[in-house]
């Protein structure tokens, strides 16, 4: 492009893709679109290539959780069907979704890959519904036991803190102060599964061990808990 002229001089040189016939046009950009689009590279809008690359991401991830399944490893299968659920949103409502994406994922992937996973599991167990069966459960005065994955989880009406980690069961205990709103839930489910994936045996350790370990999971959980909950 001539900028004193703001002209384009020569036609691009991607040839566009087939599927999306705006983008065979050899001189415009944008799709036509500047307000809404941006495109960096003079080539392919930022919107189209998300688009594109979250259907890739899509079929890998579908072909990671059936390895997954195939192996045995249910909690693997069921972060990757997570991951992909997201990425279709992202795909069908791309144009709302790029800001708060961007924010979102900023947030994400400030975690180490570990930490990523436990998130990741908090958000299988929170889609599950449990935060409504565990508030109907207590408010009743009842107990109830769930196994989602490889984790058993039990809610007790008797257990006045949020949670209680049971290193023994791979699972853990959510009581009454969990259910007092959906962040107290979020920040108990990151708690427990902090505690679990990197914290075994803590428990055992020199004097003032657990306590130090205990509150590195709230830590975690303080930072994590806004990517589970909107």
């Amino acid at each position: 492009m001539n900028p004193a002229s703001g002209r384009f001089t020569q036609h691009d040189s991607w040839n566009g893709n087939e599927v999306d016939s705006p983008s065979l046009h050899k001189y415009t950009v944008n799709h036509n679109n500047s307000v809404n689009r941006v495109d960096p590279s003079g080539n392919q809008s930022l919107i189209s290539l998300t688009m594109a690359v979250n259907i890739v991401s899509i079929g890998s991830t579908a072909i990671h959780a059936g390895f997954n399944i195939a192996e045995g490893d249910y909690r693997g299968a069921a972060k990757n069907v997570v991951v992909g659920l997201v990425l279709i949103g992202a795909a069908s409502a791309a144009p709302k979704l790029i800001a708060a994406g961007s924010v979102w994922w900023k947030s994400f992937s400030a975690f180490s890959a570990a930490e990523r996973g436990v998130i990741a599991e908090a958000k299988v167990i929170q889609s599950t519904g449990l935060f409504e069966r565990a508030k109907t459960a207590i408010q009743a005065g009842r107990d109830i036991e769930v196994t989602v994955g490889q984790r058993t989880i039990v809610v007790s009406h008797e257990l006045r803190d949020s949670g209680m980690t049971l290193f023994g069961e791979n699972g853990f205990i959510i009581g009454r102060n969990a259910i007092t709103s959906e962040a107290e839930f979020a920040k108990t489910l990151l708690h427990e599964l902090y505690r679990l994936e990197f914290q075994q045996g803590v428990q055992a350790g020199a004097a003032g061990g657990a306590a130090t370990a205990t509150q590195q999971a709230f830590q975690f959980a303080d930072r994590a808990w806004t990517l589970l909950v909107r």
